[in-house]
């Protein structure tokens, strides 16, 4: 079982709004925060390259996220205390676009270790552009039938 929130009460952010809770906004005010995060998620993938908002937008790869969570017991890899909240690629898809789908790439990591691996990452790789990063895309592309969904599963390459 998870550990219970020990933050403590503060007031909702809506102007004139005195109700107390552990978030940002209320029961009441939850939506405003809601359609933020909305907001924020969609100028982030405007900023993305399209085939990687397809990619992580498709059943395989939330297939596969689900899967590797659940083998891991929802804890990150790396500390092994805190709730996982992402799955990263051990070796970003940017760099080998063929192991996007590959069970022994991915590895559930709290937010503080994925912001920490993705610092190392662009140290190691660079940021933006890899080269032949589309090449890659258009020599290996995402599934289109269900069979490939399931192969991770079976144990299929």
């Amino acid at each position: 079982m998870l550990p219970t929130s020990t933050k403590p009460f503060s007031i909702c952010n809506e102007f004139g709004c005195n109700n107390l809770t552990k978030d940002s906004y209320c029961e009441e005010h939850k939506h405003i925060q809601q359609e933020k995060e909305r907001k924020r998620y969609k100028r982030y993938n405007v900023e993305r390259d399209p085939v990687l908002v397809k990619f992580y937008n498709s059943k395989e790869w939330r297939a596969l996220r689900d899967y590797v969570m659940m083998i891991n017991n929802y804890l990150c890899v790396q500390c092994l205390l805190t709730p996982a909240e992402e799955v990263d690629h051990i070796i970003p898809i940017r760099v080998d676009w063929s192991l996007r789908l590959t069970i022994n790439n991915c590895q559930p990591l709290c937010h503080a270790c994925h912001r920490k691996k993705t610092a190392e990452d662009v140290k190691k790789y660079g940021r933006g552009e890899v080269r032949n990063f589309q090449k890659q895309v258009a020599e290996n592309p995402p599934p289109v039938d269900r069979a490939t969904f399931y192969d991770f599963r079976i144990g299929g390459s």
